[in-house]
């Protein structure tokens, strides 16, 4: 009996530890996607209004490199990887549960794959690009993966 008790603790601490990864990882890629706009996208987007809110526009625009960085790096990356860092997010949250990670990633999901594939017939506005749909896809297969390594601590 101590003995189960001992492996259920080790189960539940590995689980916890997982989770506080999981949680930290998707808060890096959230960093890194956010960092990407902030150093080389144009500073009329609304992030840089919240740079303004929070007093540290002057300190971002002093950051960012005198060269420019072009191409999807910029455009397309930070969006999948903001979608990777809610999917891990939830993963987290839900504790590596598959159905209910993928129930609580769905919404943004649909909006931002949606919202691409909607650029097309020009009913969301915007230019679609088949490399933000690809982004966005990849940050849903690899989410997937992610979670599903870690499902069998349920």
């Amino acid at each position: 009996m101590e003995q189960e008790v001992g492996t259920i603790r080790e189960k539940i601490g590995l689980c916890w530890r997982y989770r506080l990864f999981t949680l930290l990882l998707s808060l890096l890629f959230l960093f890194i996607g956010g960092s990407l706009y902030l150093m080389y996208r144009s500073d009329s987007l609304v992030m840089f209004g919240w740079c303004k809110t929070l007093g540290i526009y002057d300190m971002v625009i002093n950051l960012r490199p005198k060269e420019s960085l072009k191409g999807w790096i910029v455009y397309s990356l930070p969006d999948g990887l903001w979608l990777f860092s809610y999917i891990l997010l939830m993963g987290s949250i839900w504790n590596f549960n598959l159905k209910r990670s993928f129930y609580a990633s769905a919404p943004l999901i649909v909006i931002a794959i949606g919202s691409e594939l909607l650029q097309i017939p020009e009913w969301v506005p915007g230019t679609f690009d088949v490399v933000d749909l690809l982004c966005y896809l990849a940050a849903c297969g690899l989410g997937y993966v992610y979670l599903k390594s870690f499902n069998h601590l349920n």
